[in-house]
C-alpha cells in the first residue's frame, strides 16, 4: 500500500510560490504529514508560473482532506468553488459542498480513496 502520494497543483491565478506560502497557512495542522516542492514546467507558456507545486501528503490521516479544504479556502478568494483532480485515464470534479455536508461523508472518503490509487494525480485549480 502507498505510504505517500504525490499531486501536482496547477494554477492559472496564483503564482505557485504563492500557493504554497497560503497552503502551509491554511494545512498548518496537517503540516507534518506534508511536503511542498516546486517542480519546473519543462515548457513555461507565456505569463504562467513556470513552476508547479508539487504536494508530497502522507495517504494515511487527513492530509489530503486537509489538502483540498486548504485548496477551497484559498478558492474562495478567487470566487470559485470547484477543483478538478485529473489522471491519465479520468478526471473527479470536487465542490466545496461536498467538504462542508456532513451527511456526503462516505461520498467524500470514496473521492479520497480514488485519488489515492491514482497514478499521476493533478489538482487543477
Amino acid at each position: 500500500m502507498k505510504q505517500n502520494i504525490n499531486i501536482e497543483i496547477i494554477s492559472r491565478s496564483i503564482s505557485a510560490k504563492d500557493l504554497l506560502e497560503q497552503l502551509k497557512t491554511y494545512c498548518a495542522p496537517s503540516h507534518n504529514q506534508m511536503h511542498f516542492e516546486f517542480k519546473l514546467q519543462r515548457f513555461a507558456l507565456r505569463q504562467v508560473d513556470p513552476a508547479i507545486l508539487v504536494a508530497t501528503v502522507g495517504v494515511a490521516g487527513t492530509a489530503l482532506g486537509s489538502l483540498l479544504a486548504g485548496l477551497f479556502s484559498i478558492l474562495k478568494q478567487k470566487k470559485s468553488n470547484k477543483i478538478i483532480i485529473r489522471d491519465k485515464d479520468f478526471s473527479i470534479e470536487i465542490s466545496e459542498d461536498l467538504l462542508l455536508d456532513n451527511n456526503r461523508q462516505d461520498q467524500l472518503i470514496k473521492l479520497i480513496d480514488k485519488i489515492t490509487k491514482m497514478k499521476h494525480p493533478q489538482i487543477h485549480l
